[in-house]
């Protein structure tokens, strides 16, 4: 016990806390170093998906306070599971940036989008991706979310939603959607023959979803 409190001194951990999605919560510990290194991917990937060294990005993390938006690429306000402080700086702050990346579960977002909408946001004056994870992700709220936002998944310039599932007690993102996987199973969603020929053998007659895994 002394040899681990001597080392856990050394390194200078940080605790990890899950997001307790399913009623229980488990608990991990990093590093600077390995978190210095997770940002720095982080950054890679937030390019890629959205283009981040472009535009102006503003980061709206609404996961529960304890899992942590990781990046020195991008503004971000961590402001967890709050309506009020989601709707205020979409109104207030998101006009100064390019776009604007929310993160958070799929039941938080769709209720707090739906207030927004109510209250008058105009989404289609914001560029505004989602990056929605927790639970599954229907095709069919998808849909629904992109219309309130006027998403139009042909052109990456109005937004875009992806699903994605970690598990943050290891500070880890373990399935993800890529724009490829995104379009393939938008497209069987679409085209009963495609989703026939990608599933023809498979006993489960629900979409599936289509994530990569690292």
């Amino acid at each position: 016990m002394v040899l681990l409190r001597k080392k856990l001194k050394k390194i200078e951990p940080i605790g990890l806390l899950s997001s307790g999605a399913s009623g229980t919560f488990s608990f991990g510990l990093n590093t600077q170093n390995a978190v210095k290194r997770s940002s720095q991917f982080l950054d890679i990937l937030l390019d890629y998906y959205f283009d981040i060294l472009e535009n102006r990005s503003l980061i709206l993390n609404c996961l529960p306070q304890a899992v942590k938006a990781s990046t020195a690429g991008v503004t971000v306000a961590e402001i967890g599971s709050r309506t009020d402080s989601l709707i205020y700086l979409l109104t207030t702050l998101s006009h100064e940036f390019d776009q604007t990346i929310i993160i958070g579960d799929n039941h938080f977002i769709k209720n707090s989008i739906e207030e927004g909408q109510n209250k008058g946001i105009n989404f289609k004056e914001l560029r505004v991706h989602l990056v929605l994870g927790g639970i599954y992700l229907p095709e069919n709220l998808r849909t629904y979310l992109a219309n309130i936002l006027c998403t139009d998944f042909n052109d990456s310039k109005t937004g875009s939603i992806f699903s994605s599932m970690g598990l943050s007690g290891l500070g880890l993102n373990v399935f993800f959607e890529s724009k490829e996987t995104l379009t393939l199973r938008r497209l069987m969603n679409e085209d009963p023959v495609t989703k026939e020929k990608l599933l023809h053998d498979s006993p489960f007659p629900i979409q599936i979803s289509i994530l990569e895994w690292d």
